[in-house]
């Protein structure tokens, strides 16, 4: 009988911890999620402010006051912003 009652409260101790380790777990995940859906706001800005200094120098371009280089490193910013928030989806 003492054996039994030892087996049994090891096992409920064994429980425990698993509801705990989950417990834990859920809790990391949802903090995790959350971080990222914040990250994920914040590429979304920076897309749209990136978009709008692209717009700006393609601007400046035509009108003969930047090099096309230029150009090409602001679409490559759009571009790596865009990359950038994918991973980062694919994370979520």
């Amino acid at each position: 009988y003492n054996a039994a009652k030892i087996y049994a409260e090891a096992q409920d101790e064994a429980v425990n911890v698993t509801l705990l380790t989950i417990t834990t777990d859920l809790a990391s995940n949802y903090f995790n999620i959350r971080a990222l859906d914040t990250q994920l706001e914040l590429l979304q800005e920076i897309e749209r402010l990136r978009k709008r200094t692209l717009d700006l120098v393609r601007s400046r371009y035509e009108a003969g006051l930047v090099s096309y280089l230029q150009c090409l490193e602001a679409e490559k910013a759009v571009s790596d912003i865009q990359a950038e928030y994918q991973e980062t989806v694919r994370q979520r």
